[in-house]
Parts: C-alpha cells; sequence; structure tokens
C-alpha cells in the first residue's frame, strides 16, 4: 500500500489498510478503485473510480 501513495504522491491523506475488507463493506463499497472521506465532524462521501478529477 505504501508504494501506491508513494507512487500517486497521496501522502497527504490519512490511509487505513483495510486486510479483512469489513470497513469497506461497512459503507457499502464492493470494488476497487473507490474511496471514502470521512471528515472531521463524521461526515461521510464516497464514491467508485478515481477521486484525482473531482478537485482534491
Amino acid at each position: 500500500m505504501q508504494s501506491f501513495i508513494d507512487q500517486h504522491q497521496l501522502d497527504f491523506l490519512t490511509h487505513i489498510p483495510d486486510v479483512s475488507g469489513d470497513l469497506w463493506r461497512s459503507y457499502g463499497i464492493n470494488r476497487q478503485p473507490s474511496w471514502i472521506f470521512v471528515s472531521a465532524t463524521g461526515e461521510v462521501e464516497k464514491g467508485l473510480g478515481t477521486f484525482l478529477n473531482r478537485g482534491y
């Protein structure tokens, strides 16, 4: 996972390894690429596909 983070310069985000897949399933994510952002207030934004074209 770290090599992917380094390769795509994503170290500005917090990454959570979900080896079991439980976290992804709890948010209804069943394929990659997918992403989930959780704000400090608990607001959740998720999507299928890459997020790089969304202005983040």
